[in-house]
């Protein structure tokens, strides 16, 4: 019946299950200008050689195309990609299920699982993509599938995951050429070691639009790159199962002693949001005594979530307030190591003048080894009204089982009045 629609130009056969196409059905469609194909769920469109070999052809004169080609060893090879302007093409594994308004409008998008050859077939679709995802075992590098012809200048959202080979995703060319990228997230690529080229250790690597990075699961990554990188726009950095890191930010004090993920050089300005989740190894997030220009990379901050870093000591520096003037909500949960959240020296109060936190919200769980929020040196006069936390609304404090105290020392008059929740459980004592 389709085939007999000669005039049509609109094909949507989204949601099919276990869809099967007669041969010459395609063959006959040659004024069909868009076309979405995409299976239910996770079932697949059943296509045979001839209907691989018809859409060829129909492909010349295409505009827009969505295509699954998951579970099927017949693929079209020569496909025409002139006229195609609004595209989302996976080859290898299926879509995620896009929802209400998302259902028909996307970024132009290329899903691939696969090695570089296969790849290398589409890119002349490379220059007018927006979201890249790729699971490529054989890619030891992005340059290994970006020809002199076609570049990824209009990408903006880049997932990698699973690619076995990779040492090291960008070189310092490709991080300047991708000038629209916004999200970047890299995954369970086990051999890499560096987000950057190591063996470059000259120019700025500037990601210039860069808004939010994940990094999970990248077993024996030792940097982000040995050279300078700025990140003016990154706004949420979230990290997972970094095995090789003990700081996330560089301890000049103790160079050689600690392996941090981000060295003097990296700059992020307004950066937002930062999660860790699983850093095994990690001792500290910034070292005691944090340096000026490293207090510029944080100053910004509203959010922390740490979870399950069992050898994490500390969370902040020595008096963070200077660093943390704009944090709103605090999480920490199964770090088993940290005793205290906030160490305020007033001996050295000086560095804390005219400081006061926007902090709302503490949540803690699982710190089998916490025994105050906030510990204070050189309080020696009760009548002084420590009052630069006085914004906290919501304290949580669940299954710390050697906790005792919200602060101490317990006679010094320390401002909480703002707070209007406040929850326990499961802990020793609290005054």
């Amino acid at each position: 019946m389709i085939g007999m629609l000669k005039k049509l130009k609109l094909l949507d056969l989204t949601g099919c299950f276990d869809l099967r196409i007669d041969d010459g059905v395609f063959k006959n469609l040659d004024s069909l200008e868009e076309l979405y194909m995409r299976a239910y769920e996770y079932g697949r469109i059943m296509f045979t050689d001839a209907n691989c070999d018809e859409l060829e052809i129909l492909s010349r004169e295409l505009f827009a195309l969505e295509l699954e080609f998951f579970k099927n060893k017949a693929r079209p090879k020569k496909m025409s990609f002139e006229k195609l302007e609004s595209f989302r093409i996976s080859i290898g594994c299926p879509f995620e299920e896009l929802k209400g308004d998302k259902k028909y409008s996307f970024k132009n998008t290329i899903k691939f699982v696969g090695n570089c050859n296969e790849l290398l077939e589409i890119s002349e679709l490379f220059e007018k993509t927006e979201k890249l995802d790729l699971h490529v075992n054989d890619m030891k590098h992005l340059e290994n599938i970006v020809s002199m012809h076609h570049s990824f200048s209009n990408l903006k959202v880049l997932y990698v995951s699973g690619c076995k080979e990779l040492t090291y995703l960008f070189t310092v060319a490709m991080v300047n050429s991708l000038k629209n990228l916004e999200r970047l997230e890299v995954s369970y690529c086990h051999v890499m070691r560096t987000l950057v080229d190591e063996d470059c250790t000259v120019g700025v690597i500037r990601f210039r639009k860069l808004n939010f990075m994940y990094l999970g699961d990248l077993q024996n990554m030792v940097s982000l790159c040995r050279t300078v990188i700025e990140l003016p726009e990154l706004v949420e950095l979230s990290l997972f199962r970094l095995l090789n890191f003990t700081s996330i930010s560089l301890d000049s004090s103790n160079p050689g002693g600690i392996q941090s993920l981000l060295n003097k050089e990296v700059v992020i300005p307004k950066l937002e949001k930062l999660n860790i989740w699983d850093m095994e190894k990690l001792k500290q997030i910034w070292p005691c005594r944090i340096p000026n220009v490293e207090k510029n990379n944080v100053s910004m901050l509203r959010k922390i979530v740490v979870e399950r870093c069992d050898c994490l000591m500390s969370i902040f520096p020595n008096n963070p307030l200077p660093m943390l003037n704009n944090l709103e909500e605090l999480t920490v949960v199964w770090c088993g190591s940290i005793e205290v959240l906030f160490n305020i020296d007033f001996e050295t109060i000086s560095e804390m003048d005219g400081y006061i936190s926007r902090l709302r919200s503490i949540k803690v769980k699982y710190l089998n080894n916490l025994k105050e929020i906030w510990r204070m040196r050189g309080v020696n006069n009760s009548n002084i009204l420590i009052n630069g936390f006085q914004g906290v609304q919501s304290i949580t404090i669940c299954y710390c089982k050697r906790f005792k105290d919200i602060f101490t020392p317990v006679t010094a008059n320390f401002d909480l009045s703002a707070v209007i929740n406040y929850d326990t459980k499961e802990v020793f004592r609290v005054i």
